[in-house]
This record gives C-alpha cells, sequence and structure tokens, in this order.
C-alpha cells in the first residue's frame, strides 16, 4: 500500500491553497467545487498530495487549532530558520523558536493561515525506507 493523500479540514480550503503554492512551491492539482470546495496539492517534487477541505459538520483545523505536536505537516526544509522567516514574512504565525533536537535534527514550526501546524525539518539523518521494507 502507498498513502494517496492526508487531507484536513480548513475553514478556508481556496485560501489555504493559494497560499501553500505560493509560499512552498506546492502545485493545485484539482480544485472541487461546492460544498466542499476541496483542493488536492502536490508537493514540490511532486511525491505527495494534501487535500484541504471545508465541511462545517465537523470540527477543523480552524475551529480550535491543535497543538502542533498533535497534528502537523513536516515538510523537508534545507534551512528550517530562513525558511520560518521567509513564511512569517508571508503571513504565517510563529509557534515557538526554532531547535535542534538530540538526534540533531533543526526543526522550526508555523501555523499558516487558516490554523495548519507546518514543521520544517533538516533531518541529521533524513528519513527514507527502503523500497519494499514493512514494519
Amino acid at each position: 500500500m502507498n498513502i494517496e493523500h492526508v487531507a484536513y479540514n480548513v475553514k478556508d480550503p481556496a485560501g489555504l491553497a493559494e497560499w501553500m503554492a505560493e509560499h512552498l512551491g506546492f502545485r493545485i492539482i484539482f480544485m472541487g467545487g461546492p460544498p466542499k470546495h476541496g483542493r488536492f496539492l502536490a508537493d514540490g517534487a511532486g511525491r505527495a498530495v494534501v487535500e484541504f477541505y471545508r465541511d462545517d459538520s465537523v470540527e477543523g483545523l480552524g475551529d480550535r487549532p491543535p497543538h502542533p505536536m498533535t497534528i502537523h505537516l513536516a515538510l523537508v526544509s534545507a534551512d528550517p530558520d530562513a525558511d520560518r522567516a521567509r513564511l512569517l514574512a508571508g503571513g504565517a504565525e510563529p509557534l515557538g523558536e526554532a531547535e535542534t533536537s538530540p538526534a540533531g535534527d533543526r526543526l522550526a514550526l508555523v501555523r499558516a493561515p487558516g490554523g495548519l501546524p507546518i514543521q520544517l525539518v533538516r533531518r541529521a539523518n533524513p528519513l527514507r525506507p527502503a523500497r519494499g521494507e514493512t514494519a
């Protein structure tokens, strides 16, 4: 099995999708209409897809944003500090300061407009599962 996409229920899927495209280089690959206005975006490498949609019948990220360590979108960053500063200038909110983990990973957290927590990650040892590897 492979992941097809990861989805987030947000207040303004179109606005968040446009922000992600402008500030993170994501590409909008599908735009749905009412009532959910879903937007599917591919990451810069075209390897992963994320969906933003609006469903008022259930709690979404904009209602009561979760703690960023409960749920977040983690993105590979060559320079988390510089990317954090750039995203803050682009309208993201800071979630603490950038830090280095005991394992040597450099991590920074921001909240994108609309409530999505984004973690910027430069791993000391990048995650690269072997093809066919299982737990």
